[in-house]
C-alpha cells in the first residue's frame, strides 16, 4: 500500500469523527431532524473536510502529482455519498499569460 493511502485511511477516519462528532450531538441548527436532512448535512461535512484535506495536500512543501490528490481525498471520503473529480482550469497568471490546473471538485452522488 502506498505511503498516500495509508495517510488517506487515517485521514478517513478523522473525517467520519468529525461527522459524527457534529452530528451525533443532537440535530443541527436549522434541520428538523428529518432524516435526509441530517444525511444531507452530515455529506455536507464530510464533503468540507475533504476540501480541507484537499488543501492541505496542495500547501506540501514538496509538489503532489493531481491524481495522487484525487485519490488521497477519494479514499478519505469513500464512506460517503461523495464523487470526487479533477477537472482541468484556466487561469491568467501574474505576468498576464494562460496557465492550467488541475481544480478537485467534489460533489454529492
Amino acid at each position: 500500500m502506498a505511503r498516500y493511502e495509508m495517510v488517506a485511511e487515517e485521514a478517513s477516519k478523522m473525517i467520519e469523527d468529525l461527522v459524527s462528532f457534529v452530528c451525533d450531538s443532537g440535530t443541527p441548527p436549522g434541520l428538523d431532524g428529518d432524516e435526509n436532512d441530517l444525511l444531507r448535512f452530515k455529506t455536507e461535512v464530510a464533503r468540507f473536510a475533504g476540501l480541507i484535506y484537499n488543501q492541505g495536500i496542495k500547501t506540501a512543501p514538496r509538489a503532489v502529482q493531481s491524481t495522487v490528490r484525487l485519490r488521497a481525498v477519494q479514499k478519505a471520503l469513500q464512506s460517503f455519498p461523495l464523487v470526487c473529480t479533477m477537472k482541468k482550469t484556466s487561469y491568467t497568471r501574474r505576468d498576464g499569460t494562460e496557465g492550467t490546473s488541475n481544480a478537485l471538485s467534489i460533489i454529492s452522488k
